[in-house]
């Protein structure tokens, strides 16, 4: 019983930690998605990603480009 406990809080905790860690972005992360999206011409995920980088501070002059063309294309 207790070891089905301690599995349990083991996996909440682990997936907690998981989870939070997808959410955050960097900025090689950054760049390779957003060129990807730019060559490929995804704009609506461009624009997504590159938003939610720019809240979380990771800002630079062809993360703004790419965003205001991707804006400029739809």
């Amino acid at each position: 019983m207790y070891r089905l406990i301690l599995l349990i809080i083991a996996f909440v905790i682990i997936s907690k930690y998981s989870y939070a860690e997808q959410d955050s972005l960097d900025f090689k992360t950054v760049d390779y998605k957003t060129y990807g999206y730019y060559v490929n011409q995804n704009w609506d995920s461009l624009i997504y990603i590159g938003n939610k980088a720019i809240a979380q501070n990771i800002d630079y002059y062809y993360l703004r480009v790419r965003i205001g063309v991707a804006y400029f294309s739809i």
